[in-house]
């Protein structure tokens, strides 16, 4: 993580004591880092960072005793780019952010087990709204699963790598009252959908379909019956999504 770079590289031009610590306004030509006490209470509360008399970073020590637990960045342009939280201060981040200019929350990364592989990615729109969370269930570094909430929270699409090969094999869309509606699969990770399987109000599916000749058109339509067997077949032989030919199932 980048972060720590910059005050392990930093060079701490200001001592203990006196006010060689304080900074008040632009630092001019000032290069390396500072430690600032703010209350003049003999403890460090921010280390300022500069390199060609702009500020690079500040790292926060929110309870005064003796260790930073937030790290922020700046953009050449004087605005706060991303925030790293050290929350139990043994080094390692647990939570870090990305900011717009505007100082909106975009992107948030969570490593809750400290092992520097975020489990969750969220992106957001205006530091509230969530527009996607991805999840690496098992640790790996990889994420197996993304998903895409609406305005109010709730999810109305799934994506899952089922076989960790780092493409999404199976899509998940939900109706509005949180139900599933049907789920799309990829069994050959070209990145088009084979299979479709449609599901009615009790969660059961009632109709599949198959893209045979791997054109991207649904040809084959089965039909099912409550207890999940198959009552006809339906073609579409032209891919105008309508079918033009019945195949009776059988008993």
């Amino acid at each position: 993580m980048k972060r720590a770079a910059f005050v392990a590289i930093g060079l701490v031009v200001a001592g203990a004591g006196a006010a060689a610590g304080w900074w008040i306004g632009r630092p001019g030509d000032r290069e390396g880092c500072a430690d600032v006490d703010r209350d003049e209470d003999g403890l460090v509360d921010e280390r300022r960072c500069w390199e060609g008399g702009r500020v690079l970073s500040i790292d926060v020590d929110r309870d005064r005793d003796g260790r930073f637990e937030i790290s922020q960045e700046f953009a050449p342009e004087g605005w706060k780019t991303g925030e790293w939280y050290d929350r139990d201060e043994d080094g390692t981040y647990e939570r870090w952010i990305a900011l717009d200019r505007e100082g909106q929350v975009v992107n948030e990364w969570i490593d809750a087990d400290e092992d520097r592989h975020p489990e969750v990615f969220r992106a957001l729109a205006g530091s509230r709204r969530v527009v996607s969370v991805s999840r690496d269930r098992d640790g790996d570094g990889v994420f197996e699963e993304i998903e895409w909430p609406d305005e109010r929270g709730h999810v109305k699409r799934r994506e899952k790598d089922e076989d960790q090969d780092g493409d999404f094999e199976l899509r998940i869309a939900y109706k509005n009252d949180g139900g599933l509606h049907s789920h799309l699969r990829d069994r050959d990770g070209d990145g088009s959908r084979e299979e479709i399987e449609l599901f009615d109000a009790a969660g059961r599916t009632f109709k599949r379909g198959f893209d045979v000749d791997f054109d991207g058109f649904v040809e084959r339509w089965e039909y099912l019956r409550p207890d999940g067997g198959v009552r006809r077949v339906g073609w579409d032989e032209n891919d105008d999504y309508d079918v033009d030919r019945w195949e009776d199932a059988g008993p």
